[in-house]
């Protein structure tokens, strides 16, 4: 386990239905994401046809939620596509959502990178807490302060100079802790190229208050994969 640990505290205020409407250049307002937020993209339908080199983020997010809307996708489905865009300035839907206290666990496709070199087409995010939504690759960044600082790193780092973190962060587990934080724990993908990463693993915590304030990410470890 790495001898370093840093929280970040960061805060935010959350948008809530029933105040006053939003700036132009604010997020739209959503209530509380849960399960009538999701939505399954149907056989015959590809979100993933509206990327272009051309088009505008608007422009995508325009044709994604034609199709969803062709396709049936619920009210709150559209609502969290058009906030995810406003907040994360990607493309996504919700596939999956898991209720661990205040705070959720949503898996978001992200159909725009189905033609592309990203690693992954999908991402976690923490939603119903404070921020809105928290990444869930929080800390997996190569410049990140408790990764740099580990030594752990800085020793894998002698011999591997070109190691850094990649795309394709994993849930790994959630947990509440004395006090009523909520704990979710991601592995971040280490590797001193693309065809290698996951070679290593970093290993971060996220947590929250009873009230579901971010209270900020911490290195819980590196190790190699299948340890």
């Amino acid at each position: 386990m790495s001898g370093s640990f840093l929280a970040c505290a960061a805060y935010m205020a959350i948008v809530l239905p029933g105040v006053a409407p939003a700036a132009a250049d604010s997020p739209p307002p959503i209530g509380r994401i849960d399960s009538r937020a999701i939505w399954i993209e149907p056989h015959g339908v590809d979100t993933g046809q509206c990327d272009s080199t051309d088009d505008a983020l608007q422009r995508q997010l325009t044709c994604v939620l034609g199709k969803m809307q062709q396709a049936h996708a619920s009210p709150e489905a559209l609502a969290f596509t058009r906030w995810y865009a406003a907040t994360s300035q990607d493309i996504g839907y919700v596939s999956k959502i898991r209720n661990y206290g205040p705070v959720s666990l949503a898996t978001v496709e992200l159909p725009l990178r189905r033609r592309t070199n990203a690693h992954t087409d999908s991402a976690f995010e923490l939603v119903n807490g404070t921020p809105n939504p928290v990444h869930g690759d929080t800390g997996c960044s190569e410049n990140d302060a408790s990764l740099l600082a580990s030594r752990d790193f800085q020793r894998l780092k002698e011999g591997r100079p070109n190691l850094t973190t990649w795309e394709g962060t994993d849930f790994v587990s959630a947990a509440m802790l004395p006090g009523g934080v909520q704990r979710f724990v991601f592995s971040c993908p280490l590797g001193e190229y693309h065809a290698a990463a996951g070679q290593w693993l970093a290993w971060f915590a996220l947590d929250f208050d009873a009230g579901g304030h971010f209270l900020g990410h911490r290195l819980l470890k590196i190790s190699a994969a299948g340890q």
